[in-house]
């Protein structure tokens, strides 16, 4: 691996805090930086977990398809952050959009519910 490609890998796992237009600058930062022009894309993807109990809960997670049209998504729910007002309404409004658009999928398999 490229010392560039290196470097926008270890920048982008550490975005995961980052919204709004922060997150915007770190996507072009990284294409920049790779050279590439197809680099993953995210959304956020609700998903329904099983706890020890039996019992199910929602939460929402970070769902990637990468430039080769494989897809993934975080292990761990994301926690909902922003440094301001403004960018918080934006990541709950990104949410409920991508709720409405992608539904809910397993956490385990992945697969729709």
């Amino acid at each position: 691996m490229s010392d560039r490609r290196q470097i926008a890998d270890e920048i982008w796992q550490a975005h995961k805090h980052w919204t709004g237009e922060r997150k915007f600058a770190l996507r072009q930062i990284t294409k920049h930086l790779t050279g590439r022009k197809d680099m993953s894309s995210w959304r956020y993807q609700i998903m329904q977990h099983t706890a020890d109990d039996g019992e199910t809960y929602l939460a929402v997670h970070e769902f990637y398809t990468l430039h080769d049209g494989k897809e993934g998504f975080t292990e761990r729910p994301v926690p909902i952050e922003a440094d301001s007002v403004k960018d918080l309404r934006m990541a709950l409004l990104d949410i409920l959009r991508d709720l409405e658009r992608h539904g809910v999928r397993d956490a385990k398999t992945g697969a729709p519910i």
